[in-house]
Parts: structure tokens; sequence; C-alpha cells
């Protein structure tokens, strides 16, 4: 906890403190040491099942087709930098991100850094669309009766399948 603040909530992944200040920092529960510390970029990428790369400055960072997310900003906050390819579509995003609650924290001509909070829903969804980051997809594990079809499909086209899924012609 820091300074005298006073604990509002506490949960199994997040934990709320409100500081004399007033402000509603969040700390989440590393799973490396088990201790509670500032939510980052790492548990935010796996809460949310997208990929993590490292930068030309060996920073991590979630990579979009516009943009991209990084952490290292003060509250825990992460921040989402938008690269736009005219003034209007930069003001109407900067708009539209500010309005559910983010902060703008550098703002050019055509790009700009928000900041958001990691624990806030809409602010999550709003960031991660506007750097247009999408998700890792999930696949499931194929019943029985799918692979039996698989391997069907396969016999009549004169192909083996191997345990891995991958077809090998005889």
């Amino acid at each position: 906890m820091r300074g005298n603040g006073k604990k509002v909530r506490a949960s199994a992944q997040n934990y709320r403190i409100k500081c004399q200040s007033g402000f509603l920092s969040t700390l989440a529960l590393t799973e490396a040491n088990g201790k509670w510390g500032a939510m980052n970029i790492e548990v935010f990428a796996q809460k949310h099942s997208v990929k993590i790369k490292r930068d030309a400055c060996n920073d991590l960072t979630i990579q979009g087709k516009s943009g991209h997310i990084g952490d290292g900003y003060s509250d825990s906050w992460l921040g989402v930098y938008l690269s736009c390819e005219t003034p209007k579509t930069w003001t109407y995003a900067k708009k539209k991100l500010v309005a559910s609650g983010m902060r703008v924290r550098q703002d050019g001509d055509m790009e700009g850094v928000l900041l958001f909070d990691p624990t806030n829903r809409a602010q999550v969804r709003l960031a991660l669309k506007a750097a247009s980051i999408f998700p890792k997809r999930r696949t499931s594990v194929p019943s029985p009766a799918q692979l039996a079809a698989r391997a069907a499909f396969a016999n009549s086209r004169g192909t083996v399948l191997k345990r891995s899924g991958h077809e090998q012609e005889r």
C-alpha cells in the first residue's frame, strides 16, 4: 500500500487503493513473484491474449497496424501511441478516446500518445481498437468426430495425416 491510503476493494486479481490525493490507482498480482505490484504490459497482454514484441529500444510493446501500446507511465497506466494518416482522423480519434476517460500525454498533428487505465474495460477496448490490435486466435481441441471427419477426407484425397495435423503425400 502506498502512503497512508485505505483499502477500497480486494479480489483475486485486482487490488485498488485510494490514495490521499483521491486518485484511484490499480495494482495487480504478478504471477512471477506472487507479490502486489503495478500492472505491467506482460500481465495486460496475457489477460487480453495479445502478442508482445520488443521495439528498437528493447522495450516491450504490443504492436498494432496503426499504433502500439507500451508501459512505463506513472500511476500504473499504459500508453497507446496512434499514428493517423490525416490530422482530421487524429482529431476524431483523440476526441473519442478522451471522452472515454483517457488522458492525452503527447499531442501532435497526426499522432500522439494517450494514457489509459488497464483495468477499465471500455478504455482497453477502445485502445486496442484504435491501434488495430487484434487478440491471438484460440483454437479448441478437435473432437473425436472432427478428427474422424478429417481422416475420412484425407483418405478420399489420398493423403495421410500426421498426429500434429499436417498433411503428407503418400
